[in-house]
């Protein structure tokens, strides 16, 4: 997952960075954003696809679980509890983080959802 499965500073970042080319880049996946759009024209149908990260729900307050991206013991064992200026600075600010991101994504959908045209709309979570 976009995250390691296990902490937000599981190389969210580099998951991005691959998506756009580069030494090392395969073209195998595409995650050009935590969160995004795409339009696909089939032969009979259109889609608006909208992309949304859900990590939200695995960001705990200071929780020692295994499913808690915001445990405080697995951030101690990084060199840096810091995603720089893209992320949270530190274990007691990701929950909230990850709140304010899932409520920057409902706001996003709330103004592109009544501009589609697409005979379907479909909302992928990652």
């Amino acid at each position: 997952h976009d995250y390691g499965g296990w902490m937000y500073l599981g190389a969210w970042d580099q998951v991005i960075g691959y998506t756009w080319g580069g030494p090392g880049s395969t073209g195998r996946w595409m995650m050009p954003a935590q969160y995004w759009a795409a339009k696909v024209h089939y032969d009979d149908v259109s889609v608006d696809y909208y992309f949304l990260d859900t990590n939200l729900f695995d960001a705990q307050d200071l929780k020692p679980s295994g499913h808690n991206i915001c445990n405080p013991t697995k951030v101690a064992m990084s060199f840096s509890a810091s995603c720089g200026k893209s992320g949270p600075f530190s274990a007691e600010h990701c929950p909230g983080w990850f709140k304010e991101l899932w409520n920057k994504q409902k706001g996003w959908m709330d103004y592109l959802l009544p501009k589609s045209t697409a005979d379907w709309q479909i909302v992928v979570t990652h």
